[in-house]
């Protein structure tokens, strides 16, 4: 017998896959080219579903994933002064959100070779549904003059 908990993460899982998947399928996926050593701005511009509403948390995911590799929390204030979260084996300190650009934007600099893939931005809102939007970053290498 799963525990409830259990049931609520493969849920969760579920309902993250499908909607990456038909993101996909409807062609919403945002390519991104950065030169290895570069700055890679991943935009996330998901829209609410009412027009007056605010963000409060934004998970960025890193290919079929389930665990996000970096997190905005802006449930205690103001969405400018959130609470960052990155995974240190996969970003380490060279991720960091900016939550004031329009569109909101993670930004890895360096770029690494292993950054590359696809990544999901989820946004969760005080009132509307959470939104995805889906960036396929590729890194190639050094630029040669």
């Amino acid at each position: 017998m799963m525990s409830r908990r259990s049931v609520v993460i493969v849920m969760t899982s579920f309902f993250w896959f499908t909607a990456t998947a038909a993101a996909k399928e409807m062609g919403l996926v945002r390519s991104l080219w950065v030169v290895r050593g570069g700055r890679a701005e991943l935009p996330c511009a998901p829209t609410p579903k009412h027009k007056q509403d605010s963000a409060l948390v934004v998970l960025w995911y890193r290919s079929s994933d389930t665990i996000p590799v970096y997190s905005y929390d802006a449930r205690e204030g103001e969405f400018t002064s959130g609470v960052r979260w990155a995974d240190e084996g996969e970003l380490g300190g060279r991720a960091h959100f900016i939550p004031s650009s329009e569109p909101p934007t993670l930004v890895l600099e360096p770029a690494h070779a292993r950054d590359q893939g696809v990544y999901t931005c989820r946004v969760d809102y005080l009132l509307s549904p959470s939104t995805t939007a889906v960036v396929n970053l590729t890194v190639v290498g050094e630029y040669l003059v």
